[in-house]
């Protein structure tokens, strides 16, 4: 009863993480940047046209046509990225599944668990033309073995997500490393 509730509140917190005995699981709620402001900006024009089509608001035909079409230009952009990403880390059957639901499919990576020998936040730091720094701090699980060209790391959520903070990745990190019992690689600023 109580997990049903905090289901349909889930949007509040949009990092949980649910530990038990043999499963983790790590439900990632977080909108990037991008799809953030396209969800808003699809509000804002939606509305707008609202106003405009019903009268409330004059404005000639090429305006209320104008709103529509950035309505539905942002509600388009908002419906390319992911609605979540949740991990599934499972000791029974030693594997995992980390899945991308976006609203018209679902990408999912699978395998074991014992190909993973670490857990580390990662820090890029990026620079602009005017010297601004911009931070992305990503989750890296560090594989062991890979062969043939294979990533030796593999990556939580590529794309940076709003409130991309590094205290947030820490906590999905070490969850991590302490339910699979690996290291932690140190994670700091």
């Amino acid at each position: 009863m109580i997990e049903k509730i905090s289901d349909m509140f889930g949007f509040i917190n949009p990092i949980r993480i649910i530990e038990r005995p043999d499963k983790l699981i790590v439900q990632d709620y977080r909108p990037t940047f991008y799809m953030f402001l396209a969800m808003v900006g699809f509000l804002i024009f939606s509305l707008s046209f609202l106003l405009f089509f019903l009268g409330i608001y004059e404005v000639d035909s090429f305006g209320v046509w104008s709103t529509f079409v950035l309505s539905l230009a942002c509600l388009g952009y908002s419906l390319r990225g992911t609605l979540r990403e949740v991990y599934y880390f499972d000791k029974t059957t030693d594997s995992y599944a980390f899945v991308r639901q976006f609203l018209y499919k679902k990408d999912v990576i699978e395998g074991g668990l014992s190909q993973f020998r670490g857990v580390r936040v990662h820090v890029e730091i990026q620079s602009d033309a005017n010297g601004h720094d911009t931070r992305k701090y990503l989750v890296n699980l560090l594989q062991d073995g890979m062969l043939l060209g294979g990533s030796p790391e593999q990556t939580l959520r590529p794309e940076t997500p709003i409130l991309n903070f590094h205290a947030i990745e820490s906590r999905i990190a070490a969850a991590i490393a302490r339910f699979l019992d690996i290291k932690l690689i140190e994670t700091s600023d």
